[in-house]
């Protein structure tokens, strides 16, 4: 993103699976309505399974409250079983889905929270990803370590 950031150019997205997930992007919602200062008016998403976990109405009610968009997706049959598929398949929909929507998708796991604005967004005019992993030592490599058989 360059230049001024407004929340209009922004999207927060996250994927849910279960009433865990669900419970953690209801406080993700909460905490960018709080204290993502100049962000905070963004649009947030939360993404389910089309035919997976099921949004509990006390879920859905609060979605509606913190004005969260509920996307829908669908996973295909054959990757089910492989984990983190959901997750790739609902950040690829919502890459999808944001595009012509604004400037910037933001994904996040769902049991991620803001506590400040997040200025670090603001992308310099020659950068086109951002990019903070921050469990990557549980999953892969560190960034500047040549990859492990894993």
């Amino acid at each position: 993103m360059r230049g001024a950031v407004n929340e209009s150019g922004v999207i927060f997205a996250c994927a849910v699976s279960s009433a865990e997930t669900e419970a953690q992007a209801c406080l993700l919602a909460e905490s960018i309505r709080a204290y993502a200062g100049r962000f905070s008016g963004s649009a947030v998403w939360v993404l389910s399974q089309r035919d997976g976990y099921r949004l509990s109405d006390r879920g859905l009610a609060a979605f509606e409250r913190l004005e969260t968009r509920i996307v829908q997706f669908d996973l295909e049959t054959n990757v089910r079983g492989f984990p983190f598929a959901g997750k790739v398949f609902a950040s690829a929909a919502a890459e999808d889905l944001s595009k012509g929507q604004a400037d910037l998708l933001v994904w996040l796991d769902p049991d991620s929270i803001i506590f400040q604005e997040p200025a670090a967004l603001i992308l310099e005019c020659d950068k086109r990803l951002g990019c903070r992993p921050v469990d990557h030592i549980l999953i892969g490599s560190p960034y500047d370590q040549a990859a492990d058989a894993f």
